[in-house]
């Protein structure tokens, strides 16, 4: 037995699937360009947070040795924070502290006997973030895209008395 079907029953309309398209085309234009915001906020916060890791090991650093440490990270997954060596002071290598530095984040720190500067930045994220021993702080600013720090801290031009707050480039967080 047979069951003739109507023309309603055969299935959606040529109107009906452009609606649908359209509308899946406007969620993704919102949704793509919000999807990519995160991300960006995600590397920044690897960053922010690899700098705060490194504000405590600096401050460890100079409860154990009087003295702030020094360090450079490229794309190492690991930083060694070293102290200045003088006058045979701290000269057996004991005073070294390790740092966990995120995937594709660079951090470095300039110390001294009394002061220290540091700045971290993923390579994909849009901001700089730098810290010293003067304020309790975090400081930023924005960063190319794509970019390492990609320098020692004196080619970055940060020392130990850098100074952040009272820098107009540097934005307090």
């Amino acid at each position: 037995m047979k069951v003739k079907r109507g023309k309603k029953d055969s299935g959606f309309t040529l109107i009906e699937l452009l609606i649908v398209i359209a509308i899946i085309g406007i969620l993704a234009a919102i949704a793509i360009p919000q999807f990519a915001k995160y991300r960006t906020r995600a590397y920044n916060s690897a960053a922010l947070s690899d700098l705060r890791n490194l504000q405590q090991t600096e401050a460890a650093f100079y409860a154990d040795w009087q003295t702030y440490g020094s360090t450079y990270s490229g794309s190492t997954q690991n930083a060694t924070l070293t102290g200045p060596i003088s006058n045979g002071r701290l000269s057996d290598g004991s005073n070294n502290s390790t740092i966990g530095v995120s995937k594709n984040v660079s951090i470095c720190a300039a110390g001294s006997s009394t002061n220290y500067a540091a700045e971290a930045k993923h390579k994909n994220g849009d901001k700089v973030y730098a810290g010293d021993s003067q304020d309790s702080g975090v400081f930023y600013k924005s960063g190319d895209p794509g970019k390492a720090l990609g320098a020692s801290a004196s080619a970055l031009g940060i020392s130990s008395s850098t100074q952040f707050s009272s820098n107009s480039t540097w934005q307090s967080l």
